[in-house]
Formats: C-alpha cells, structure tokens, sequence
C-alpha cells in the first residue's frame, strides 16, 4: 500500500509543477496524501528535489511532524529555496540533535539575512537555553568578519557559562579555518 502511495508522487509532482489549471488539483492530491500518512518522507523528498512557493504550506505541515528523516528532507528542500523556510520553526530545529546540522545547513544556504536573525537570536533573552546554547557554532560557521565581530561582542555580556564557553570554541573554529 505503501509504494502504491508513493508510485502516485512522482505524477503529482510533475503535474503540480506545471504552469496549467490541474496544478491546483494535483498539489491538493498530494495534500490528501499526506493526511493518508505513512509517507511523509517521500512526499517531503519529493517536494525537495523541485521546491517551489506553492509547495511551502506543505513543507510547514512536514516540518511539524518532527521526525527525523521526515524533517531532514524538509530542511534539504529549505535549503535548495531558503525563501520557503520558516526561520523561528528553523531556530527551533537547533535543539534536535537528528536535524542541527541540517538546519546549520538552511542558515548559510540562507545568508545574511538569516545570519541577523541568528545575532537577534543570541541577544534575545528570551531564546531558549537549548537552542542559544547552539547558536555560536552556526554563527561561526558563516565564516565572516561580522559574524566573528557579533560572538567577540556577546562574550562579555552572555549570563550562561556554557554558552559562553561555546562562543569562545566558535572564535577558535572561525580562526583554525
């Protein structure tokens, strides 16, 4: 039953790609596929080898399902086409340690402008411990001077000792690099 749900995606896809009057048909048959379940990943694989906007409602629905494999091929999508990520559901991402590097990943693919939300992130004091604690190394990982300018500023003022501690190991990565 499985592969005959799937056998239908590729179909879909093409079909919901194209610029004609079935695509609206053919995108809503891959939302009741989806609510069928059991092939959340393929859908999620699918939608990531051609991202499109008309496919970012779906990729959001896949993204809260919260299991690994499903979630990491909503992240390969948002990182094909950053402009369909939701940035705090991104954010959020950096907790789980089955998607943090994928969701590193979506960060740079999205540049500066992720990169802000990122420093926004770090300043906020109302960010969660558990993704704060992993914002350094996805900062760092951008490799540019305002990043590097962002983490030496936050250092004196970062209350949380393990934080802290992780800033300064993503100075050493940025400068070993």
């Amino acid at each position: 039953r499985c592969l005959q749900r799937t056998a239908v995606l590729g179909p879909l896809m093409r079909v919901a790609d194209a610029q004609a009057p079935c695509a609206a048909v053919a995108q809503r048959g891959l939302e009741l596929l989806f609510q069928v379940g059991g092939v959340d990943d393929h859908i999620a694989h699918a939608v990531a080898r051609q991202p499109d906007d008309r496919f970012r409602g779906l990729l959001l629905q896949l993204a809260g399902r919260r299991e690994p494999r499903v979630v990491r091929e909503v992240l390969r999508a948002w990182e094909h086409a950053p402009r369909l990520a939701e940035v705090e559901r991104l954010l959020k991402f950096l907790e789980d340690p089955h998607v943090r590097g994928d969701a590193r990943r979506v960060f740079i693919a999205g540049g500066h402008l992720y990169l802000a939300r990122l420093l926004d992130a770090l300043d906020d004091p109302r960010t969660s411990l558990g993704v704060r604690r992993h914002l350094p190394r996805t900062i760092s990982r951008f490799q540019s001077p305002e990043a590097a300018a962002a983490l030496v500023a936050r250092l004196p003022r970062e209350p949380d000792g393990a934080t802290q501690f992780k800033v300064l190991r993503a100075l050493g990565r940025m400068r070993a690099d």
